[in-house]
């Protein structure tokens, strides 16, 4: 069954809507999308392409989240640990630049949230009035 122009919109609206769910759920940022991208894909080409490109950028912005943590819990814990070498554990939190690191990447951290968020909107409104979305950086895994 083939959905109608004003259905297919509505539909390519939600496969990048449905990404908010992040912000009530860690992984609905990826189910949303993957829900509405297994339901609705087989209907309309459109709903097809624009399903993979926002599950295709959440993917990416997983990657790129889960990286950045990784470096941050490295900078955090590798700082402590060696900080224990060569006094007290809690000169960590007296050392500037180990403070600075770890909150400057935190500030990263909540900032490539807050571009998922924002292009998302953009996509949602996009998609809405008929025009397919490609966001500016993601990782094509679901082609």
């Amino acid at each position: 069954m083939s959905l109608s122009a004003s259905e297919t919109r509505t539909w390519t609206m939600l496969c990048h809507l449905s990404a908010l769910l992040m912000l009530f759920y860690t992984w609905g940022a990826v189910l949303g999308p993957l829900i509405i991208w297994l339901i609705k894909r087989g209907e309309s080409p459109e709903v097809d392409e624009q399903g993979k490109e926002s599950l295709n950028f959440q993917i990416t912005i997983y990657i790129i989240s889960l990286a950045l943590s990784i470096v941050l819990g490295l900078a955090f814990f590798g700082s402590w640990g060696l900080s224990g070498l060569f006094g007290s554990p809690f000169d960590l939190f007296s050392a500037p630049h180990v403070l600075t690191g770890v909150f400057g990447l935190a500030g990263i951290l909540g900032l490539v949230r807050l571009v998922d968020i924002i292009l998302v909107i953009v996509a949602s409104i996009r998609t809405n009035n008929g025009v397919p979305y490609r966001y500016p950086f993601n990782f094509r895994l679901i082609r």
